[in-house]
């Protein structure tokens, strides 16, 4: 861990880490990521369809997909079938001792992705939710439907419950998350004081501040039960008179929304990185793909669906991508136990509503945009992409070519530029769109090497979408006080004012 200093493991002659339950939670930020990842890659990997047909398979029986989109049911697994060595047995767990044996999950979410409508957002199932497991007597918690019955289990609980269709299914161990947040880079958090959890090892002895987290340490931060900070008030006393009080009041919904904002950073660095980089790009792919397991039908057509899903939304934006958790209350039978409230039933309705697969109309026509064209090839395709854009209506004109040789094409915007900018995408596909200071005249298309050579004519005009939240999009609602675009939106979470 860096900057300030903490540590993620525990000190020497310390007893190992205890492994509970709640640790597999943090495959959430796995799973998420592996999404986002693997939509990043899709743009710059010319051989990404091999990498999707290398995907470890689960036989599920799923709804077949509607014309607008798709459920992504995504599973956590405890399993430990991936420990084949002494190292990976001390750290995650024997899978031939009773406590590790077989496998569990309390992390349970729908990712319900309309790519043409732009409508994405992320619904948790609580573990403890109680409900009616098929095949069981009674009610069971909803994380018992896959230890019993495994994938298609607890796709059957979910239509038997709130008659969600799943139409594709993602699993993932907890291992990945190690990896992919080495891989990635460290990801910043926000913490109020010293922290520590002593069951998971967290352990932060600074002060309040962000901190960056690797791979190890943002395993002990994620699968956390039992956060304490330091408080000279606080309830809890050790024997050298320090004392602690609670980060959250310890329950799964508090620690579902902690671990909501670590993904969404995660994920946003993930895909930042791997739209800017081909070569990490691919590094991802081989990496995420070497834990992920999805239902035999997912193919690089949902890959690309799932792209056109995320190309325009700023993760780092809460507001973009939402997260939502299941409305509950408590079970009456037992207070450590909740089931599904009166107001469950608005949120799992936006599951099962799908628009169809028209994109929204423009709001922005092409002969109302202003486009510059950057070669970054060193090829001098920059005059034919004028006159191609010039014949589909933009107006166009040639800037002084990249100094350097560029691999994923730009679409460069300033201030209250972001509809121009998203005027542009279906026309290069390849393109991320990336904020400007300096693009002020006209929008700044930067051609790289991912560039097929031609430019895509879209069908219709109605392909733009209304919607300006797109990756660090500057306000529309007034003037900025200087050349830096100003942030999207106002969050009560500090991590959220955290470096990304």
């Amino acid at each position: 861990m860096s900057g300030p200093e903490a540590s993620g493991g525990t000190a020497a002659g310390e007893p190992r880490m205890r492994w509970t339950g709640f640790w597999v939670r943090c495959v959430i930020a796995v799973a998420i990521a592996s999404v986002f990842m693997t939509s990043a890659v899709a743009l710059v990997d010319r051989g990404f369809t091999d990498r999707v047909q290398q995907i470890k398979r689960i036989p599920v029986e799923l709804a077949d997909p509607p014309p607008g989109g798709a459920n992504y049911l995504i599973i956590g697994s405890d399993t430990r079938a991936f420990v084949d060595n002494a190292g990976d047995a001390a750290a995650f767990g024997d899978p031939n001792s009773d406590e590790a044996a077989g496998q569990r999950s309390d992390t349970i979410m729908v990712a319900h992705v309309e790519p043409s409508a732009q409508r994405t957002f992320v619904v948790s199932f609580p573990r403890d939710l109680m409900v009616r497991v098929p095949g069981a007597s009674g009610l069971s918690q909803i994380n018992s439907a896959y230890s019993s019955g495994g994938a298609q289990s607890v796709v059957d609980t979910l239509k038997a419950n709130f008659d969600i269709e799943i139409n594709h299914y993602l699993q993932v161990d907890f291992k990945s998350f190690q990896e992919i947040v080495n891989e990635i880079g460290n990801v910043f958090v926000w913490l109020p004081g010293a922290a520590r959890d002593q069951e998971t090892g967290l352990n932060v002895p600074y002060g309040n501040g962000c901190y960056a987290l690797d791979g190890q340490a943002a395993l002990a931060y994620v699968r956390a039960r039992h956060i304490e900070i330091a408080d000279p008030n606080g309830e809890f006393v050790d024997e050298d008179g320090t004392r602690w009080r609670k980060l959250d009041d310890w329950s799964d919904l508090s620690r579902i929304k902690r671990q909501q904002s670590f993904i969404r950073r995660l994920a946003g660095l993930a895909i930042s990185k791997a739209l800017g980089d081909p070569f990490l790009a691919v590094s991802l792919a081989d990496n995420v793909i070497g834990y992920l397991k999805a239902d035999q039908n997912l193919n690089r057509d949902d890959v690309n669906a799932l792209v056109r899903a995320f190309r325009t939304l700023d993760v780092n934006d809460p507001n973009a991508v939402k997260f939502e958790t299941i409305p509950v209350t408590a079970y009456p039978q037992d207070p450590n136990r909740v089931i599904a409230s009166a107001d469950a039933d608005a949120v799992v309705e936006q599951l099962r509503t799908f628009g169809d697969d028209t994109p929204k109309p423009a709001t922005v026509l092409p002969s109302q945009v202003k486009v510059r064209v950057v070669d970054g090839t060193a090829t001098d395709v920059g005059p034919s992409v004028v006159q191609a854009l010039n014949d589909q209506g933009f107006t166009a004109t040639s800037g002084s070519p990249s100094t350097k040789k560029i691999e994923v094409s730009e679409i460069r915007y300033g201030y209250g530029q972001a509809e121009e900018a998203k005027a542009l995408i279906p026309y290069f596909p390849d393109a991320k769109l990336v904020p400007d200071a300096h693009a002020n005249d006209a929008v700044v298309l930067v051609v790289g090497s991912s560039f097929s050579g031609s430019i895509t004519v879209p069908s219709t005009s109605s392909t733009v979408p209304t919607s300006s939240t797109v990756p660090g999009a500057p306000v529309t609602t007034q003037a900025p006080s200087s050349t830096k675009a100003p942030a999207t939106t106002t969050t009560t979470d500090p991590s959220e004012n955290c470096p990304t």
